[in-house]
């Protein structure tokens, strides 16, 4: 009997056991809880928002998850963690000295003393910081990349400058004047009027002259030439009994008829280039009389040329 009795004592402690451990211990996630924490984290990955995303994986890294939903859920974990910037947020004053007091919020966040000067995880993307202390207020906006880690924002409180206060420039009394000096006008020759036609221009009817001597001449004996074929077209052309010399004699006529008028066409066009660049030069007018005026002034002397033309 005092056995059974030890036997049920033992029964019921290990029940009890049983059920104290079973409600101590916290539920894990179910399978559904899983699968949409694992979608739900790559969306919000997808979308930049990592803070968000890594909190979904959390989840779906539980033991009570599927083995491959924990396997992708713990490797994106660390991905995500290797993808996430960190910002060091410090506040200073105008000569670089560090404020602990400060209020600094992120986005509208509060930071605690604590959280100023270490390494805080941010979504990649614009992001404000705020700090303020008393009067003294400043807003600093940050782009924070992807990936970049330990990137440092630094705030600075101080106070505004004040404007520097205007000094107005002393005020002078301009000195009297005194009288012009009286100066005797200078009289200077008129230069003599260059010459109307050129040393060029002389060249270039010389030339002109020339041309038109060789244009004569070959033009004279182009009207050999033409006689002296139509001598041996009417005598030995009919027959083709034409000495070999009296043919050459012709074509040397031709030749030098060609000769002289290309010369005498060559001689011309340089005949004008001549006289066109060997234009005459303006006649300018002539200063006839030069007047110098010299007159004292303030602060110096006053200097005038006056001439007539």
């Amino acid at each position: 009997m005092r056995t059974s009795a030890t036997r049920l004592s033992a029964t019921l402690a290990v029940a009890a056991l049983g059920v104290v451990t079973g409600a101590s211990a916290a539920p894990g996630p179910s399978q559904k809880e899983c699968l949409v924490a694992a979608e739900r984290g790559q969306q919000l990955r997808n979308a930049g928002k990592l803070m968000s995303a890594r909190a979904e994986l959390m989840v779906c890294q539980s033991a009570s998850c599927p083995g491959i939903v924990r396997d992708d859920c713990i490797k994106w974990l660390g991905e995500i963690q290797d993808a996430t910037p960190t910002v060091i947020v410090t506040v200073k004053d105008g000569v670089g000295s560090d404020i602990l007091d400060a209020k600094v919020t992120v986005d509208g966040k509060p930071l605690t003393t604590e959280m100023l000067g270490r390494a805080m995880p941010l979504d990649p993307g614009a992001h404000v910081v705020r700090a303020t202390r008393g009067d003294l207020e400043r807003e600093t906006q940050v782009l924070v990349t992807q990936g970049s880690k330990q990137r440092l924002v630094e705030v600075v409180l101080e106070s505004p400058k004040e404007p520097a206060a205007k000094v107005d420039a002393p005020v002078t009394t301009p000195a009297a004047l005194p009288p012009p000096a009286v100066v005797t006008p200078v009289r200077i020759a008129p230069l003599p009027p260059p010459p109307m036609f050129g040393t060029q221009r002389y060249v270039s009817v010389g030339v002109a002259g020339a041309g038109v001597l060789s244009l004569v001449v070959g033009a004279a004996i182009g009207a050999g030439y033409n006689s002296s074929v139509a001598y041996l077209r009417e005598g030995c052309g009919r027959t083709t009994s034409c000495a070999q010399s009296e043919v050459d004699a012709i074509a040397g006529e031709k030749t030098a008829a060609y000769v002289f008028a290309g010369l005498g066409g060559a001689l011309l066009v340089t005949s004008a280039v001549l006289f066109v660049t060997g234009a005459p030069q303006r006649r300018e007018r002539s200063i006839t009389s030069l007047v110098p005026t010299i007159a004292p002034v303030a602060g110096g002397a006053f200097g005038a040329l006056g001439g007539s033309f």
